[in-house]
């Protein structure tokens, strides 16, 4: 005995309840007379998907309900920084990596905002020419441009260009 496969429930239970006293894999091994390996495995086997597999989770339903506010309200902050807020608010103690665990499942992601070209030398010279001709164009200088011209649409949502 005392490979992973001829681990009986029982071994495995022993193995659970050692780890929770808070033994080591060596000392749990040596005291139930297997391989350090075979109780890692038991362990990684038995295990559920969070990484925190001892315990209870650090956080509530109500801690989650605080963090969605903090982050709704503070969009443009880093990880860390909504750890800070939310560690001030609860009186809690978690990391960075919890607070991102919990942002997840909230729904919340995380993305780099694309790089938008600036504009050169020429294209702001002809944007600035164009401006200043079309200036005082009214709406029905607008409906008189054919289909075929190229002409800029300004409205709530910015330039548009239409053909």
């Amino acid at each position: 005995m005392g490979k992973q496969r001829d681990l009986s429930t029982g071994i495995v239970a022993q193995i659970q309840a050692l780890r929770q006293q808070g033994l080591t894999q060596t000392k749990t091994a040596e005291q139930l007379g297997i391989s350090q390996s075979s109780v890692c495995k038991a362990l990684k086997k038995n295990c559920s998907k969070r990484t925190n597999c001892s315990g209870v989770r650090k956080t509530s339903a109500r801690d989650n309900k605080q963090l969605r506010k903090i982050a709704v309200s503070n969009r443009f902050k880093s990880t860390s920084e909504l750890t800070d807020l939310w560690n001030k608010q609860t009186g809690a103690d978690v990391s960075r990596s919890t607070t991102y665990c919990r942002l997840r499942e909230l729904g919340f992601k995380s993305r780099v905002p694309a790089v938008k070209p600036m504009l050169n030398k020429k294209q702001m010279e002809k944007r600035l020419k164009w401006a200043k001709e079309h200036g005082e164009w009214t709406a029905e200088d607008c409906s008189d441009q054919s289909n075929d011209t190229p002409m800029c649409l300004l409205g709530l949502l910015g330039s548009i260009l239409a053909h």
